[in-house]
């Protein structure tokens, strides 16, 4: 059995790779020229580069493949050119779930988002799993959560067609070889050098060890109905608590001072459009911010139940998210860190 993942050198990705190595099949990993693949180095897999956009290069990497994990996105919430986010995450999406019905594939599992599900409903307290209400589009914070809502309606609209589809829907994956940065990873990488600064928003959030969530895309294919989605989570805290965790775990002092949210979207506004001006990333986005404005808490109840998926505690995530950080981005900048602790 021949397995595709694309993304495969992404954060969930690479650790999704770790996970089937140890199963039955062989894994075919799909990689874009030119992005960062030193988390799959120490693997003797199949490589095989390619664009998800490049319908080409996309029939050569499924053909042969019993099973394909679709990962491959542009998971960046700010762009300088927004329409970057509609041809990946959204038209890539479409190319990867055609070629995979024209190549009988068995079924294809395609990661999703959290960022739009049920935001109305969540914040109604309407009986029901999650996974049950869909963001309404006028909701959506950003071009990142719109293409990836439209990507999820098209792998819908494909599994009414024929294709057996399986759409798992991530929360905030805390763990090891996040190269890329992800919003997670960069705001651990600025927490460690001490960038981050004292002042953050503090929201109810839900964090899972990455690994988990690997697992969690596992068992979705193994085990998940066609057509349905399976949010793949772990614990719900606030900022702060998280915040106060990665300073225990790390002996970094944390930010103390809770901005009101008004005041942190008035920054990443400034933010946004000084980077609009400059092409440089803004360290806070707009969307980023909007997607906090209410609770981002979530119950992976639904795969629990269907799936056996049983997420771990994220301690032990934080822990190797912090080694793995000061191994890799903070080799030479550890002496700047400040080490007083609380």
């Amino acid at each position: 059995m021949k397995i595709l993942v694309t993304g495969a050198n992404g954060f969930i990705g690479s650790n999704l790779v770790r996970t089937l190595l140890g199963r039955d099949g062989s894994v075919r990993a799909f990689i874009k020229p030119g992005t960062p693949e030193t988390s799959l180095d120490e693997f003797d897999i199949e490589k095989v580069y390619g664009d998800i956009c490049d319908v080409a290069s996309l029939e050569r990497a499924v053909t042969g493949c019993t099973e394909v994990y679709h990962l491959a996105a542009y998971n960046k919430l700010w762009a300088r050119e927004p329409p970057i986010f509609s041809r990946v995450n959204f038209e890539g999406t479409e190319n990867v779930l055609r070629v995979a019905l024209q190549k009988n594939v068995r079924r294809v599992v395609y990661t999703s988002t959290c960022d739009f599900i049920g935001m109305e409903q969540r914040r109604m307290a309407r009986e029901g799993t999650e996974e049950d209400f869909p963001a309404h589009e006028a909701e959506l914070p950003g071009p990142y959560s719109l293409s990836k809502w439209r990507a999820e309606r098209a792998a819908l609209a494909y599994t009414a067609n024929g294709l057996d589809c399986v759409i798992v829907n991530p929360t905030i994956p805390i763990g090891s070889y996040d190269t890329a940065p992800t919003e997670p990873g960069r705001l651990i990488s600025s927490f460690l050098s001490g960038s981050l600064g004292f002042f953050f928003v503090n929201r109810r959030m839900n964090f899972v060890d990455v690994k988990d969530c690997a697992i969690g895309h596992v068992l979705a294919m193994e085990k998940g109905r066609s057509g349905e989605r399976y949010i793949l989570g772990g614990r719900n805290m606030e900022l702060a608590e998280l915040l106060a965790k990665l300073g225990q775990v790390a002996g970094v002092r944390r930010p103390r001072v809770r901005l009101p949210y008004v005041f942190g979207y008035g920054a990443a506004w400034v933010m946004n459009l000084w980077s609009g001006l400059t092409g440089k990333e803004p360290r806070a986005s707009l969307e980023g911010v909007r997607l906090i404005r209410h609770s981002f808490a979530f119950s992976s109840r639904k795969a629990e139940q269907e799936l056996e998926y049983r997420p771990a505690d994220i301690s032990d995530a934080l822990r190797e998210a912090v080694e793995w950080h000061r191994r890799t981005t903070h080799r030479d900048g550890l002496t700047r860190i400040r080490t007083r602790a609380g």
